[in-house]
């Protein structure tokens, strides 16, 4: 077993990657939430391309599970109904680009 401690509990050969400005001083802590600091300390040990790919993989299935019980649940409410996703096929939802001139 990998040895860890209590500050820092992954293993050794994890670095906690600093946050650095343009002018490489160190932003506050206070910028990113604990979960996303927890999240980098985690993913410093992730080198391999192949864990990248299957570590993508694992957040596109866990934020689609989330979508669709989100989706589960307007419908089930009446927010979201088949007439309604009918209309968005119609609207024209573009971004108005100004003219050249």
């Amino acid at each position: 077993m990998k040895q860890t401690n209590q500050f820092f509990p992954y293993p050794k050969k994890c670095i906690i990657l600093p946050i650095v400005t343009t002018n490489n001083i160190m932003a506050q802590l206070t910028t990113i939430s604990p979960a996303q600091y927890e999240v980098l300390n985690m993913l410093s040990c992730i080198t391999q391309e192949e864990d990248i790919a299957a570590l993508k993989n694992v957040i596109v299935q866990f934020l689609n599970s989330r979508l669709q019980k989100e989706i589960d649940r307007l419908w089930d409410s009446g927010d979201l109904t088949e007439e309604k996703v009918a209309q968005w096929s119609h609207e024209h939802m573009r971004t108005p680009y100004r003219p050249r001139v």
